[in-house]
């Protein structure tokens, strides 16, 4: 899933650092959160898991913008990642269509 929505977003303009869990994330985005302006994660990725990562990710800096995959689809699942600090939620499986309109979404806030 990583390697096609990498895929995906770079033919769409995008630069795209794809890491394998949240350890990396969180590594990538302390060494180079000034190139980056949006995270996708997915709520059940290796490691330390998708919830764990948006909270450390939120210490490093509150205004970092993260975009939240995840399969389950629980309404008290979308509200809870979104009260602790993500700025999207996005239903896994998705098309790359609803991901191009929600990546830009979340970039254009905040102009």
């Amino acid at each position: 899933i990583r390697e096609v929505t990498s895929e995906g977003l770079e033919s769409l303009g995008y630069v795209v650092l794809a890491v394998k869990n949240g350890e990396e994330a969180l590594t990538a985005y302390e060494e180079k959160k000034e190139a980056i302006r949006l995270i996708i994660l997915d709520l059940s990725m290796p490691g330390m898991g998708g919830r764990r990562c948006l909270s450390e990710l939120r210490c490093i800096d509150p205004e970092v913008k993260i975009l939240v995959a995840s399969g389950y689809h629980e309404s008290s699942l979308v509200d809870d990642v979104l009260k602790n600090g993500a700025v999207g939620f996005i239903h896994k499986p998705y098309q790359l269509l609803d991901l191009a309109v929600r990546v830009r979404d979340v970039l254009d806030r905040g102009r």
